[in-house]
């Protein structure tokens, strides 16, 4: 909105002899308006000053209106043509007043909204923000529970290495103690059951390295089984039927038949008994070396499932890596952008209050020197009115009345020369004393042009002041506006963009809150199966241990059908009995003592092959 200025062109053209009068009556107008408003709104808050003050009012008013009404008949047309000129201006002041007032509501309210806008998205960047660091500690405790699955995997592996070892232990101990299969006994509570359903208990080899048998889940069904007086075949592992391979030390295989095989008849056992205990080492040796091959082919297998399972995490681990870090460049990415449209948009601001301030100077500089223009003209045209006044008001001093009475004057005394002589001094000496008052009178209305006029300076200084101010407010309030206005289209672009951003952003972390969370379900899945899984595998190897403790410790304890005692004893001596039974004993705690460092030595093999796949 451009400042208001009083321009001489848009003043109504006045006769030059009535614009004092109009201007001096307008002036009183203004003043008489003023203080009327001034009044009206210093009324108090109180009840009782209400009432009283209604009352001044209402008392005033009247006495007001009915001044202003005076003031007005007796005004001329062109005092009221320029008094209806003026209320036309304060009129259109005040609307302006009040657009600027809507104007500035209006910003007020675009700002709030913007505050809010603000808020709201200070509120969205915190929510986001904590939904990253929420999938970034899932994503930890997902990875987490990946190693402890996988150390359980290997805790699995490693129990079912175990296990073989010790199934492979005790075929090893029955081999040693060379009974014949009909020489065990295993004792079951159900007289019914056939040799068949233990024959069936061979454990078979899958390709994981696990062994199942077909009757172990139902022994694990029958916890509460006791032992009976039924006799069952054992498993009793046979040789090779080609023959035996033996390993030298100088690193050769020979190959020898085999002569220990099994036969229906102990007569002929006893007979072969001789020519099979130059193969029994062999046999043995044989044997142990296969069983650490195939121990160590499990542990490999099984080292090999821990290896891909710990790469396949690994590489899980650094595809979510990769994924944090595209999210964060992108996040950098749109941060950057957005402030470079700031940077440019503040750029463009800037240069425009530039070039607003710099039109906004020259405009003000212009009509100011417009403004002091109209005010030498109308100095001028006032003083050459107050001139055109003060000679009206010397020329109609001589009034009628006093014309009317000279004239009977001079009829009533003309009657003689000498009254004629008379007469005409006495005119003389009124028309001396009559120009001597017209001089005092001139005088004296000089004094009050002079007054009137510093009033009138002063007056004219004060409401230059007064528009010097309302102009600088004026232009202050412009600049205010415009800023505010483009400040509202910024933040109204910001928070258009930033929508939009998050948005995007709240789409695709849903996504990947989706995906981690199912993934998140299916390991819990996974790992409660397997946790059952483990925990019925540990319960039948518990029990499995069990039966073999007691079937040893029922061959270690009074079994001695089984037994070879040389020909040459007695078996009516119990002390030759003894003898044997302690020698069998001694020569079975050699061979316990050599099985158990050839296990040492392959553990210590088997830690070593797992170093080295560890450090692989």
């Amino acid at each position: 909105m451009s400042p208001v200025t009083l321009r001489n062109e848009n003043k109504p053209q006045l006769p030059s002899n009535l614009s004092k009068r109009q201007s001096q009556k307008s002036s009183s107008l203004a003043k008489d308006s003023i203080q009327c408003k001034n009044y009206t709104n210093s009324i108090p808050n109180n009840h009782s000053t209400i009432l009283s003050s209604k009352l001044k009012e209402t008392s005033v008013a009247s006495k007001s209106s009915d001044i202003l009404d005076n003031r007005l008949n007796q005004l001329d047309d062109s005092t009221k043509e320029l008094l209806s000129y003026y209320r036309h201006k304060v009129e259109t002041l005040t609307e302006d007043h009040e657009t600027v007032q809507r104007r500035l509501d209006k910003i007020y309210d675009a700002i709030g909204n913007q505050e809010s806008l603000t808020l709201e998205l200070n509120q969205r960047d915190a929510e986001i923000s904590e939904l990253q660091r929420a999938l970034s500690d899932m994503q930890v405790y997902l990875f987490q529970e990946r190693e402890h699955v996988l150390r359980l995997y290997a805790e699995n592996d490693r129990l079912k290495i175990r296990e073989l070892d010790d199934r492979r232990k005790i075929q090893h101990l029955l081999q040693l103690s060379n009974l014949g299969p009909n020489e065990i006994t295993y004792f079951l509570k159900q007289p019914n059951i056939e040799s068949q359903n233990v024959a069936n208990q061979e454990p078979v080899d899958n390709e994981n390295g696990e062994h199942f048998s077909g009757d172990e889940n139902r022994k694990a069904d029958r916890n509460t089984a006791w032992i009976s007086a039924m006799a069952v075949k054992p498993i009793i592992p046979t040789a090779p039927s080609q023959g035996i391979m033996e390993f030298t030390a100088s690193g050769k295989t020979i190959l020898k038949p085999s002569g220990s095989q099994i036969k229906s008849d102990h007569k002929n056992c006893s007979n072969l008994s001789e020519s099979s205990k130059s193969d029994t080492v062999s046999r043995i040796e044989h044997e142990a070396v296969l069983r650490e091959l195939e121990m160590s082919k499990s542990s490999l297998r099984a080292l090999q499932t821990q290896l891909e399972e710990q790469t396949r995490n690994a590489r899980e681990q650094i595809d979510s890596l990769m994924e944090d870090r595209k999210a964060i460049q992108e996040e950098m990415n749109g941060l950057r952008k957005r402030y470079e449209e700031k940077m440019r948009t503040s750029s463009e601001q800037l240069r425009r209050c530039q070039r607003l301030l710099y039109d906004s100077t020259k405009e003000f500089l212009a009509q100011r020197n417009q403004f002091r223009q109209a005010e030498k003209v109308w100095i001028l045209e006032k003083d050459k009115l107050l001139s055109q006044i003060s000679v009206k008001k010397l020329n109609s001093s001589v009034t009628p009345s006093t014309l009317s009475t000279l004239k009977t004057g001079e009829r009533d005394t003309c009657y003689s020369p000498r009254d004629k002589i008379n007469n005409t001094l006495r005119t003389i000496d009124t028309t001396n004393i009559f120009n001597n008052t017209q001089n005092l009178e001139t005088h004296a209305w000089i004094e009050f042009n002079q007054q009137k006029q510093i009033q009138l300076e002063k007056t004219i200084d004060n409401l230059e002041h007064q528009l010097d101010q309302l102009q600088k407010l004026s232009d202050m309030y412009r600049d205010q506006v415009i800023q505010l206005e483009e400040e509202l289209v910024r933040a109204r672009e910001e928070g258009v963009m930033s929508k939009d951003v998050f948005k995007d952003q709240a789409h695709k972390l849903h996504e990947r809150v989706q995906v981690m969370a199912q993934r998140y379900q299916n390991l819990e899945r996974r790992r409660q199966l397997e946790m059952e899984g483990y925990r019925t595998d540990i319960s039948v190897l518990r029990k499995k241990l069990k039966e073999v403790e007691r079937q040893l410790l029922k061959l270690t304890l009074g079994l001695t059908d089984g037994i070879n005692l040389p020909e040459s004893l007695n078996i009516n001596d119990h002390k030759d009995i003894d003898l044997a039974l302690l020698k069998q004993v001694k020569a079975s705690t050699t061979r316990s003592n050599q099985i158990l460092n050839e296990l040492k030595g392959l553990k210590l093999k088997m830690y070593s092959l797992e170093d080295e796949l560890r450090k692989i």
